[in-house]
């Protein structure tokens, strides 16, 4: 069953894995804004499937550029 309706997965409406979970294609949507994911690049944050776009929205920015810190290496000048 879809993790997310709760409905079967059958060959009518076509699931996808994902995070560990059963969803159906349609359902498979961003937590935050609910786009959706199926066949995109998506993140798991606390447990849930977001788009690129709400997860970079998730991380701690430098105080210089103001960008998104994606890694959690800092370089010492």
């Amino acid at each position: 069953n879809c993790v997310k309706c709760g409905e079967a997965i059958t060959s009518s409406r076509t699931g996808c894995t994902a995070l560990e979970k059963n969803y159906h294609v349609d359902c498979f949507n961003c937590g935050k804004c609910g786009k959706q994911l199926a066949g995109l690049s998506f993140y798991s944050v606390d447990g849930k499937p977001f788009c690129e776009d709400d997860y970079l929205q998730t991380l701690e920015k430098c105080i210089i550029c103001l960008k998104p810190i994606s890694e959690k290496v800092c370089l010492y000048l």
